[in-house]
This record gives structure tokens, C-alpha cells and sequence, in this order.
């Protein structure tokens, strides 16, 4: 488990699946979750599909709570991978209970996926998706070093309409110029805390 700030990271569990089906049939989460945003799973599919995921060591899910009561508010997940020899990852986040949205969780899911791939892991490329009307995903990427590098135009049809998706990268190095900055801001009262924890593993 990595906690960071107000939320910890765990392992999915297939006792997960329940909350994640719910969310996955909630057209107001998936509207702002993935691009085809009505295309609802019920359980049977959903377990195949997740039970599939788990067994994949490359693409992993993550499962996000609430540091405070260990309340599971939503899932994150990453695509390992190594391109032209450089190690980079895809990553996306998914948070499911609508009361949370709006508070901050999503800043510090997306910064805590940094934390682990750029120090932690090793990793030189973050990379992450997301659709064009999605202008609240693609502050917090940009806030965290994120830089919008392609556009795949019309590639989604959705309420009367086509749009396109934005592909956004980070890179180490673009990162550890900002990285004590958006800590500070980003964890508050939980910075030292953080801090205290890699320090004692001679990485901050």
C-alpha cells in the first residue's frame, strides 16, 4: 500500500468489482471516464474483463481510498511498457464516487503516480489520454508537468457530435523542475510527512 497525502494506493481485489460495476453504469462518471461513455457492462463481462487485467503484469490496477476511513473512491491504472529503449507508462484514473469529485483527489492520485514511476521506478515517460471536453483532466495534467503532444481528431462520437482525444507526456527531467513546488502545494499539511517517509530511503 502507498499512502500519500489524504488518499493510500492498494491492489484491486475481485471484491472490488461491485463499486466498480456501479460506476462503470454510472453515464455521469463515465462521461468524464472514458470516451465511450454508454457502452454499460453488467457483472459476468465485467469480472472476465477484470480478471484478465489482474493476470497481465504489465497493465495494473490500482485501487484508490481515503486514507482517513479507507473508504474506496475509485481506481487508477497503468500500462507498463519500453519503447526505442526508453521506459515509459500510461496511466488513467478513474474516480467513481461523484461526492468526491472536486476536492483534490484527483491532483493527488495524478501526483502520486509520479511520485512512484519518476522516483520510485525509474521511469523517464508518463504518458496519459484524454478527451477533448474533459478541460478539468487536462488542468491537473498540465499542472504536473503534463504537455499535450498529439490529437486523434474526430474519434469519438458522442451527443450530436464528434471529438477528438488529446495524448498528453511528461517526462522525468520536466518533472524534477516542478516536483518540491507541486509537492508543497499539493500535500499541505502532508508534506512533511512525505518527505520524512523518502527520506529515510535516501530518495528526496
Amino acid at each position: 500500500m502507498f499512502e500519500f497525502g489524504r488518499i493510500q494506493l492498494r491492489p484491486f481485489e475481485m471484491e472490488d468489482i461491485e463499486n466498480l460495476h456501479g460506476w462503470y453504469n454510472d453515464d455521469i462518471v463515465m462521461l468524464y471516464s472514458r470516451g465511450h461513455p454508454f457502452q454499460f457492462k453488467n457483472k459476468l463481462l465485467l469480472k472476465e474483463e477484470i480478471e484478465k487485467k489482474l493476470k497481465n503484469k504489465d497493465k495494473v490496477l490500482l485501487a484508490v481510498e481515503l486514507r482517513e476511513d479507507g473508504r474506496f473512491i475509485g481506481i487508477t491504472k497503468y500500462s507498463l511498457g519500453e519503447w526505442g529503449g526508453v521506459r515509459s507508462t500510461s496511466v488513467g484514473t478513474l474516480i467513481g464516487e461523484r461526492d468526491c469529485w472536486d476536492k483534490g483527489y484527483g491532483k493527488e492520485i495524478t501526483l502520486a503516480l509520479c511520485e512512484i514511476f519518476f522516483m520510485w521506478k525509474n521511469y523517464e515517460r508518463l504518458e496519459a489520454w484524454s478527451i477533448e471536453y474533459n478541460k478539468r483532466a487536462h488542468k491537473v495534467l498540465e499542472y504536473y508537468g503534463f504537455k499535450k503532444e498529439g490529437e486523434l481528431r474526430k474519434s469519438t462520437y458522442l451527443n450530436g457530435r464528434y471529438w477528438s482525444w488529446y495524448a498528453f507526456g511528461c517526462l522525468r527531467e520536466e518533472y524534477l523542475k516542478i516536483r518540491d513546488s507541486v509537492l508543497k502545494t499539493t500535500l499541505k499539511d502532508t508534506y512533511k510527512e512525505y518527505c520524512e517517509f523518502a527520506q529515510k530511503l535516501d530518495t528526496f
